[in-house]
C-alpha cells in the first residue's frame, strides 16, 4: 500500500459515525433553538441583544448555532448554557449520561478518601447522607 492510500485508510471515518454526529448536531441546534425561544419570551430580548450582551458574539454567529449551520463545540456549549441558565446536557443530549457517571465516580472516590481520616460527628453525618443518596438510587 502506498503512503497516500495508507494515510487515507487511517483517516477514513465510517459513514455511520459521520451521520450519527450530524444527527447529534441537528438535535443540539433544535434544543438550543427551543431554549432560546423560552429565554427570549421570558426576558424580552432580541437575538442581537442576547448575542452581544450575554455571549459577546455577533447576532449572525449566534444564528449559525441556532440554525445548525455551525456545530456546537464544547467551548460554545459552555458559554451558551451559562448564558441561557441551563445545563450543557440540555443542549447537547449526549453529555447527560457522561456527566452523571463522572459525578458519581468523583463522589465515590471522594468518599473513599474521606473515610481514611477521622472526622467529626457532624462531618460523619454529612458523609453518611451523601453515601445514602448515592447508593440508594
Amino acid at each position: 500500500m502506498n503512503k497516500l492510500a495508507n494515510r487515507q485508510a487511517l483517516c477514513a471515518v465510517p459513514l455511520q459515525t459521520v451521520e450519527f454526529q450530524r444527527e447529534l448536531d441537528i438535535r443540539a441546534a433544535q434544543n438550543l433553538k427551543n431554549l432560546w425561544l423560552q429565554y427570549k419570551r421570558k426576558n424580552e430580548l432580541t437575538q442581537e441583544e442576547f448575542a452581544n450582551c450575554r455571549l459577546g458574539w455577533s447576532q449572525g454567529n449566534f444564528s449559525q448555532y441556532l440554525n445548525g449551520k455551525t456545530p456546537i463545540g464544547r467551548k460554545s456549549l459552555l458559554k451558551l448554557s451559562e448564558a441561557l441558565k441551563c445545563k450543557p446536557s440540555d443542549i447537547r443530549e449526549e453529555f447527560k449520561d457522561g456527566d452523571a457517571a463522572r459525578f458519581r465516580t468523583a463522589a465515590e472516590t471522594l468518599l473513599l478518601i474521606l473515610r481514611r481520616y477521622p472526622v467529626s460527628n457532624e462531618d460523619d453525618s454529612l458523609i453518611r447522607s451523601i453515601e445514602s443518596s448515592l447508593f440508594d438510587q
